[in-house]
């Protein structure tokens, strides 16, 4: 006879709605009135429920459900459910169709039984209303069914047990939901797209789930949340103008719809909420729907989507793990739940979940799902310094979205990947992946990847030392992001030439650069892009001197990071922390820093991060005296820069702290060679370095007897700290000035070492102004001041003393080891 297989295309592609669909229809297999039944019985399983029998974020996910998973028992969701009806509603549901009823007449035979077993109160009619998120007008696969259904064998009594399951339904549903008013009609096309797009928001493909939600909003312009999931989208995408337009277009159209079923409201307050990023008020709509729903799954899902983008990692977690208890055939769920065991470092838990979805996606044919578990199992080893295994899964991913023509996966992987080589020390892959990503983003109008491919394209510059290229490149990123109302990206394009900006030694540029980025951040609670603003802010403020705000930032910066578990950002507060007590000359406390900085950063594998760490504690440990423990940290600090693809700066300050430690040792001719082949590396525009090398060389030379040298490799000092107007820059500037003129020009040298010693009173530099005094005794006896000689060697000696009290005897007595100590005094 005719049945359902006539509802099959040439192609034999299946039509029907697919949580609606018997698994021989699933299939493709041969059908009967028995698949009818099955249909039949899972809408009076939703209507009991208030939730489908089967679910999944898509139409595959779904027909997995049909095949593979035996719905729970209505009751289990309704309480006032009998046994009976039960019984009745999951073996017309059964897979396999012997085991259902095998006509009409037998299930409307059970129907009739159980109707008649109930409380025969509340007769009144009701309109039949489905208070899901929308309800869809009638489907195509309805009128394909319906020719079918019309055949006097199968219409009459079908059409019986329709009237009886609907009293049934009406009789025991759950309060509110077969009652009120009727949700806003939605056409299925707009439906369809609008749940698609869903299915991709929450896998984190935004770019897919952005044209999805434009065809629904396209399909239906009323449709108010999808047009508030597609500001979403366009929100995570960086869209910010066209995200605003369609938050008020959401927002008109939840106000001429006034009368709508609570849940529908739940879900637009909180979908709305999200796309303005206020995520505390949308927790608290997904809360409320948990409530109403706790089982379902998706509402479970949504709340810890709305956890996780709060920075509310734990609670996210419970949410996700509450989803997968409810339905264990979400992958994204599985997904999410990885990347959030990754942020907390707790990869025992991370790798099993990862696995899970993995595993789900390849038996659902989902590519597109299997590529985005390779990406983010990159990106969270990219972010734990685990570059190599960073490489392999971003590599799978690459190939993998080349198979699916995923050209947003694409792009970002080719993008990570490009950070992973960077992080690695390799600038030139990096570039080469970086160039590619643009190239890409570039010929598909891809317009939010087009600024990040920019930026990772002036990192590559960066690294490699060609400050110039990378600049360019940045600010290119920002003109691009601007021009395409891409706020985000131009945020974070600014970030990344405030960074460039901090290590030229240009303070009020970085924080020119940086405030309105950390506004914009702040505003829309990126937390982790804030915190690498505040880490640039932390920098800028010590190089102006300003140690107090620099050490509450850096402070500041290391809590939250670990809160958050971000081992970057807590390496980096580590550094900036021991930086800034380096210049305050608190060396022993500098020096704690720079070794949890050095931890961090190989528990991470970042080898340029231990580069620095090595280097950095180094440079403390000859200014304590410490040379036969600092040589061999600038020697491994040297390899790690010195090998294929190394960083071109960190091989600079490597050279530099060498020229500083022979100039202590009185190691002339060592102290002009390192200081010349440092300088032969280091920026013409790098201000900062340049004062640095050039002092060392300056002292060298004036000690050598190359006085006339001396003086001009000082005047050039004291000109580039006038440039920079930066007080601690200056302070050293003069007091090298001072130590230069001592033979030629008394009173000029004593009028320099003065202005540096008052500010090195401020700044509290007490290992500073010893010598600064000292360089004023000097000067003062050579101008014939004998008073001020004599008062001026006091001063000397007494701060010299005061730094037992504030280092300790042993690091006291080692400081007065020193070569250069020793010949001051």
């Amino acid at each position: 006879s005719s049945t359902l297989l006539d509802a099959h295309t040439a192609s034999n592609v299946i039509i029907g709605t697919p949580m609606y669909l018997s698994p021989e229809q699933a299939l493709a297999r041969p059908v009967d009135g028995r698949s009818d039944l099955f249909a039949l019985g899972a809408v009076l399983y939703e209507c009991l429920t208030g939730r489908p029998a089967f679910q999944g974020a898509t139409v595959v996910e779904i027909c997995a459900q049909v095949l593979h998973v035996d719905p729970p028992p209505p009751s289990q969701t309704n309480a006032r459910i009998s046994p009976e009806l039960d019984e009745i509603v999951l073996k017309v549901l059964a897979k396999q169709p012997a085991a259902r009823q095998q006509t009409a007449e037998e299930f409307l035979a059970d129907l009739r039984a159980a109707a008649h077993n109930l409380s025969q109160a509340n007769e009144r009619a009701n309109t039949l209303t489905l208070s899901g998120f929308y309800t869809a007008a009638r489907s195509g696969a309805y009128n394909i069914r319906r020719a079918h259904w019309r055949q006097p064998r199968f219409f009459i009594p079908l059409l019986l047990a329709l009237v009886v399951a609907g009293a049934l339904a009406w009789r025991v549903a759950p309060a509110g939901w077969l009652n009120g008013r009727a949700a806003p009609v939605v056409l299925p096309e707009a439906l369809s797209w609008y749940e698609r797009g869903t299915s991709a928001l929450r896998d984190g493909s935004y770019f897919q789930a952005s044209k999805m939600l434009e065809q629904a909003v396209s399909a239906d312009d009323e449709f108010a949340l999808a047009h508030a999931r597609l500001a979403e989208a366009l929100m995570e995408l960086d869209y910010t103008d066209r995200a605003r337009d369609s938050i008020l277009r959401a927002e008109s159209l939840s106000r001429e719809q006034p009368e709508q079923p609570q849940v529908n409201k739940l879900y637009f307050t909180a979908v709305n909420a999200t796309a303005r990023r206020d995520f505390p008020s949308a927790i608290k709509a997904y809360a409320e729907l948990v409530r109403l729903r706790p089982q379902e799954p998706q509402a479970h899902a949504d709340l810890g989507r709305g956890y996780e983008k709060n920075d509310e990692i734990d609670k996210a977690i419970k949410s996700y793990t509450q989803a997968t208890q409810i339905n264990n055939q979400l992958a994204f769920t599985y997904l999410r739940l990885g990347v959030l065991y990754g942020r907390k470092q707790e990869l025992a838990s991370a790798g099993p979940v990862f696995d899970r979805a993995q595993e789900i996606n390849r038996a659902l044919g989902n590519y597109e799902g299997i590529a985005e578990c390779y990406y983010q199992r990159g990106a969270l080893a990219n972010k734990l310094g685990k570059y190599m295994e960073a490489r392999e899964h971003l590599q799978r991913a690459l190939e993998t979205s080349k198979t699916t023509d995923n050209l947003y996966q694409r792009i970002n992987a080719l993008l990570e990947l490009s950070y992973a080589n960077l992080n690695e020390g390799n600038p030139a892959q990096a570039r080469q992946y970086a160039t590619e990503g643009m190239e890409a983003a570039q010929a598909n109008q891809m317009e939010s990847l087009i600024p990040r491919a920019l930026i990772a394209l002036g990192n590559s510059y960066f690294l490699d030392g060609e400050s110039s290229k990378a600049e360019e490149h940045y600010q290119k990123a920002i003109t691009t992001a601007q021009r395409y109302g891409s706020r985000r990206n131009e945020a974070t394009a600014r970030i990344a030439l405030g960074s460039l900006r901090n290590s030229q030694g240009k303070p009020d540029y970085v924080i020119r650069e940086v405030e309105p980025a950390l506004a914009f951040f702040q505003q829309h609670s990126y937390r982790q892009d804030a915190m690498r603003a505040q880490l640039l802010l932390g920098r800028a403020a010590r190089q102006q001197g300003n140690y107090v705000a620099a050490l509450k930032a850096f402070e500041a910066l290391l809590q939250l990071s670990q809160q958050l578990g971000d081992l970057n950002q807590m390496s980096a507060s580590h550094e900036g922390l021991g930086r800034t007590y380096l210049q305050q000359e608190r060396y022993t406390e500098a020096l704690t820093q720079f070794e949890e900085s050095l931890r961090i950063s190989r528990v991470r594998g970042d080898q340029i991060g231990e580069g620095f760490g090595l280097m950095q504690i180094g440079s403390t440990l000859w200014r304590l005296g410490r040379y036969t423990e600092s040589r061999p940290q600038l020697e491994a600090a040297l390899a790690l820069a010195t090998r294929p693809g190394g960083y071109k700066k960190l091989l600079a300050e490597i050279h530099q702290q060498r020229a500083e430690m022979a100039l202590s040792q009185r190691l002339f001719p060592d102290a002009l060679s390192a200081g010349a082949q440092a300088l032969a590396l280091t920026n013409a525009d790098d201000a900062d370095s340049l004062i640095q090398i050039k002092s060392v060389l300056s002292r060298a030379r004036t000690a050598t007897g190359s006085r006339q040298m001396g003086e001009r490799l000082a005047a050039e000092v004291v000109s580039l700290a006038e440039t920079l107007k930066r007080p601690p820059l200056l302070a050293k500037a003069r007091q090298l000035f001072a130590e230069a003129m001592l033979d030629s020009d008394a009173s000029r040298a004593l009028q320099a070492a003065r202005e540096a010693q008052a500010e090195f009173a401020r700044a509290g530099q007490q290992e500073s102004e010893w010598r600064a005094w000292r360089t004023i005794s000097a000067a003062a006896r050579r101008a014939g001041d004998q008073t001020l000689s004599l008062d001026a060697a006091a001063n000397a000696e007494r701060l010299l003393a005061g730094l037992e009290g504030r280092w300790g005897t042993e690091i006291y007595g080692r400081y007065l080891t020193r070569p250069d100590v020793a010949a001051a005094r």
